[in-house]
């Protein structure tokens, strides 16, 4: 099962779906700040995952997502678009069809 909603950073839609190989943002090991004193991140550490299960909400902010992280070994459950996941789709999963 598939669903689309909007992320919380931007107006693009995105479409998680089991088996998506995603990630999210961890931390900042390294920042580069203008003349003007604004920091923007420049090396970002990310974690890594597989979509596990995609629970459909009851409006487009509720969805949520089961996680397996493949870097922290941990399990993740959180709402699709929870700002401080930050979630991208790095590769989609197997299509499959009733026949297997």
């Amino acid at each position: 099962m598939s669903h689309s909603y909007k992320s919380a950073s931007s107006d693009k839609c995105l479409k998680l779906e089991i088996g998506d190989y995603i990630r999210w943002p961890i931390h900042t090991t390294v920042f580069a700040v203008d003349d003007a004193g604004n920091a923007d991140p420049l090396e970002v550490v990310y974690a890594y995952g597989i979509v596990i299960e995609v629970a459909i909400g009851t409006d487009i902010a509720s969805d949520a997502a089961i996680i397996r992280s493949t870097s922290l070994q941990e399990w993740i459950v959180a709402h699709v678009d929870d700002p401080d996941y930050k979630f991208e789709v790095l590769s989609r999963g197997l299509e499959t069809t009733e026949n297997g």
